[in-house]
């Protein structure tokens, strides 16, 4: 149970100051108390390499083998606090160096080691329902592919009115989240558009913009705080609202104006399953999707949102879109998939691209 807690006057966010759960112990941070502090300034360096975390998660997911977390935070558990205990946990994680475990040095961004940091806490100590390394690199391939085509199309040399040709009108890329709860999400996919972008030489007026949507005032300031901790806050913008349509009015038209965008690049839906449809539905409404967009939603096998994903095909029959289904599973379930098999952990996500808008 929460000990203690402190509010933070800069920014209203909660900070649990000791472990809310008695069977969370502090094994892992004296580890890590003991790793070479001078590695810091190493660890702080912006490494340009996309696909770094990606190969560590991959032997980390190797390594965490072994661990057994609590069954009762185990997949789909809920307690009260667990998202404060989360940004205890990565505020510990960034006061040391960042090691894998047999000791080497992982030069690790400050977003991927607060990736790490997430991971470790939800593979070891409670599950939570951020999207996890598995689903994460399926949808960074998705994501990469969207910003290079973003990249192709801002080279293009078209004819003007006078016929004379010209650049196309620069614009920036816009990705917006339905559903940010701790802003895992936003955290792995502004560290891989600021990497792509910063390869890319973009000017500064048109860096990616993120747009992350929450129902819940406490999680969004949780997310806020860790984005911040990430150094992304510049390109995630978190907003707190439960209506599309004052979401559509009031955040995404002002955005898309301001960007010089036609329409969202890339839409990323993880919020409440019932609404999956009906405010993809909105969105289409208000044109702020366009040929072209990559629109990713997750949980469609686990937790069977048929009707979504019949849409989606049958757009695609009508040669509206093209659209799959990446089979996967829960995230952070590596326990449940060893003790129940993968049948009861099996999960997907659907990818769309829009080839018509009516």
């Amino acid at each position: 149970m929460l000990n203690r807690m402190m509010k933070d006057q800069e920014d209203g966010v909660h900070r649990v100051e000791e472990d809310p759960f008695d069977l969370f112990d502090d094994s892992d941070d004296d580890d890590d108390n003991n790793d070479d502090n001078n590695s810091s300034s190493s660890s702080n360096s912006i490494n340009n390499d996309a696909g770094l975390y990606d190969r560590m998660i991959r032997t980390e997911r190797k390594s965490n083998e072994h661990y057994t977390r609590d069954e009762s935070c185990g997949v789909m558990s809920f307690h009260f606090h667990t998202e404060q205990a989360l940004l205890l946990h990565v505020r510990r994680a960034l006061d040391v160096s960042v090691c894998n475990r047999t000791g080497d040095l992982l030069p690790l961004s400050l977003a991927q080691r607060v990736l790490k940091a997430m991971d470790e806490f939800c593979m070891e100590k409670h599950w939570m329902m951020h999207i996890g390394p598995g689903k994460g690199t399926l949808i960074c391939n998705e994501l990469e592919e969207s910003y290079l085509r973003y990249l192709r199309d801002m080279s293009q040399i078209d004819a003007g009115d006078d016929g004379r040709m010209k650049q196309v009108e620069k614009r920036s890329f816009i990705l917006l989240e339905l559903g940010t709860y701790c802003g895992y999400s936003s955290i792995l996919f502004g560290n891989k558009l600021k990497i792509m972008a910063e390869k890319a030489s973009i000017s500064p007026e048109l860096i990616p913009r993120i747009i992350t949507v929450e129902v819940d005032e406490g999680y969004a300031k949780v997310a806020r705080e860790l984005i911040k901790l990430s150094n992304l806050h510049d390109i995630v913008t978190v907003v707190v609202e439960d209506d599309c349509r004052v979401l559509v009015e009031n955040t995404i038209k002002p955005v898309l104006l301001s960007s010089q965008s036609d329409g969202i690049d890339f839409l990323f839906i993880d919020h409440d399953k019932d609404l999956y449809l009906d405010d993809y539905l909105e969105l289409e409404r208000h044109n702020c999707l366009k040929v072209g967009s990559t629109i990713i939603a997750d949980n469609v096998l686990f937790a069977g949102i048929t009707n979504y994903v019949s849409h989606m095909k049958e757009k695609q029959e009508r040669k509206e879109s093209e659209t799959k289904t990446l089979h996967c599973t829960v995230e952070y379930s590596l326990e449940e998939e060893k003790k129940l098999g993968r049948d009861c952990v099996k999960d997907g996500i659907e990818v769309t691209r829009l080839l018509k808008i009516l």
